[in-house]
């Protein structure tokens, strides 16, 4: 029997829409040799219905699979955030994915996003039905998640006449909205996605610092706010420990990782679904550069960018009580490329670093450190004469040749 034709590894979101759409239970999501996640095909127990073929969001993404959502023409566009200022704080921006999952919890139904494991720091994708676990979903999580069965989830509650709000990055959405199809109960929100680092990595990274510190992880934060928006703060807390880790986002080990982009999912230096193209609702982020366009509006505790795609994503932002001035698309993207446009291929970045973290051992901190800042006799040049001084002199005593 012939193997279904799924997305080639280098266009493979790990989106699951093929595991879901699997009756027989012949497809699982195993990761790759960088930790991603893929579909295996048990050809024993595979029946080639063609139900992957036909829900993969990949396979269809050219052939107009969301035509009835507008693509590069939001309905309308805005700058948000929450009245309430400790929301605002507590989220990654503005504060407006908490509101809207408030919405439809208020009407008995389920929300799904990204998360934590339960007894872990894997980040995975996890329906709640209470406003006490929205702070699990809410801010960033710079990794990808597992969607497990939430797709699976998500039908059945739809099924049940429930209201579901899906969150997700772009790919993520794409597979809800090619599985789910369009019901009246379902809101898709998009999250704006630079794009999606190594989840073994990260894994790697937590289990590292878990070891030096001599200590478990109670908090992580990706972006914690800081004495600017600009100025976030990565944090992480610790059990039996005073101190913890507390630095700028992207001068901390993981976010110079992230943003050195040398382990990030391939299918994200070629997205399909940016601008629209998901089927979202509506989309959310961070509003970057509205200094510019919006001044009156700045506070440096966080504003979200809405993009409102579709009447369902107006008429759930339009209930909400929010302050908010109406922008423009072009505002929108101007400060914020990932919007409109994917990540730029590093072949090469990605390659050395998979040698030097082979060369160190497995080890991840060391090896983010010599790829940015190079060996140590480069980082610390002044120590670095004086031990080759001193080792010099050394030889000469041996030999005689210095007093």
């Amino acid at each position: 029997m012939k193997k279904p034709k799924l997305a080639e590894k280098v266009a493979c979101t790990g989106c699951s829409a093929c595991k879901a759409s699997c009756v027989n239970k012949s497809i699982s999501m195993c990761p790759d040799e960088d930790g991603f996640l893929r579909p295996l095909v048990d050809l024993s127990l595979c029946v080639k219905c063609g139900a992957c073929e036909e829900v993969c969001p990949v396979l269809h993404s050219e052939q107009h699979l969301f035509a009835d959502k507008p693509c590069n023409a939001p309905l309308q566009v805005f700058a948000a955030k929450s009245k309430d200022v400790k929301l605002q704080m507590d989220s990654t921006s503005g504060g407006v994915f908490t509101l809207l999952a408030e919405d439809v919890l208020s009407k008995g139904g389920v929300v799904y996003g990204a998360g934590w494991e339960t007894g872990s720091w894997r980040v995975i994708h996890k329906g709640i039905e209470t406003t006490d676990e929205l702070a699990d979903l809410r801010g960033s999580k710079y990794v990808q998640s597992d969607m497990g069965n939430v797709l699976c989830e998500a039908k059945k509650a739809l099924k049940q006449g429930r209201h579901v709000l899906f969150t997700g990055t772009p790919c993520q959405v794409a597979a809800a909205n090619s599985f789910l199809g369009n019901p009246s109960n379902l809101i898709l929100c998009e999250i704006i996605c630079h794009a999606v680092p190594s989840p073994k990595m990260w894994e790697k990274y937590v289990e590292e610092i878990q070891k030096i510190k001599k200590d478990h992880i109670r908090v992580i934060r990706f972006r914690a706010p800081g004495r600017t928006l600009n100025a976030s703060r990565f944090v992480v807390e610790f059990k039996n420990r005073r101190r913890g880790i507390n630095q700028q986002f992207a001068a901390s080990c993981w976010g110079r990782f992230f943003f050195g982009e040398f382990l990030i999912r391939p299918s994200c230096n070629a997205c399909r679904f940016r601008e629209g193209k998901s089927g979202a609702d509506i989309s959310i982020g961070d509003f970057w550069g509205l200094g510019k366009c919006h001044p009156e509006f700045v506070d440096n505790k966080g504003v979200s960018v809405v993009i409102v795609h579709t009447k369902k994503g107006a008429d759930i932002f339009g209930r909400q009580n929010v302050l908010k001035v109406l922008s423009s698309y072009a505002f929108a993207c101007e400060n914020n490329e990932p919007i409109f446009t994917s990540t730029t291929p590093k072949p090469k970045q990605s390659e050395m670093f998979r040698r030097v973290y082979f060369h160190n051992g497995g080890r991840f901190i060391r090896t983010v450190r010599f790829v940015l800042d190079g060996p140590w006799y480069k980082r610390y040049p002044k120590y670095t004469y004086w031990a080759i001084r001193h080792w010099v002199g050394n030889i000469l005593l041996s030999l005689g040749l210095r007093k």
